[in-house]
């Protein structure tokens, strides 16, 4: 549906009314009465909301709690607790400094902010994640 009927009836209740809106919204909600197609084209972008707003209305009144999850997404597992060992891992490899792999052994600073660097900061981000993976490979595998 490109709305191209929507855009016409729009405009000729707007060239009616002499660009009055509210006398041409006044037209336009007379017409959707008895025009099917005027109105799913007019409520088309607003109909996900439209069933959401009624779903959460009926279930307010009947005391049905709802449950806040996307049919077509799996739930996240919940977050474990490190140990403080595994910790210590993490931290410590976030810690230790290796030279770039453009082999420049500077602390990396200079520059970082004028002249990004996407290897590079992908390479720092693979190394603070080396750790995890091995305490949780499969959060990693997915």
């Amino acid at each position: 549906m490109s709305g191209s009927y929507k855009k016409e009836q729009i405009k000729d209740a707007l060239v009616k009314n002499k660009g009055n809106a509210n006398l041409a919204k006044s037209a336009l909600l007379k017409k959707m009465q008895s025009d099917d197609r005027l109105f799913r084209e007019i409520a088309a972008p607003f109909i996900d909301g439209i069933v959401s707003h009624a779903i959460e209305q009926f279930a307010k009144a009947q005391g049905i709690p709802l449950v806040r999850q996307s049919a077509n997404i799996k739930p996240r597992p919940a977050a474990q607790k490190l140990a403080p060992e595994q910790l210590d891992v993490v931290i410590a490899a976030m810690r230790t400094r290796t030279a770039p792999p453009d082999g420049n052994t500077s602390d990396g600073l200079e520059g970082l902010l004028s002249k990004p660097n996407p290897a590079r900061h992908a390479d720092v981000l693979r190394s603070i994640a080396k750790p995890l993976r091995t305490l949780d490979s499969d959060y990693f595998d997915r």
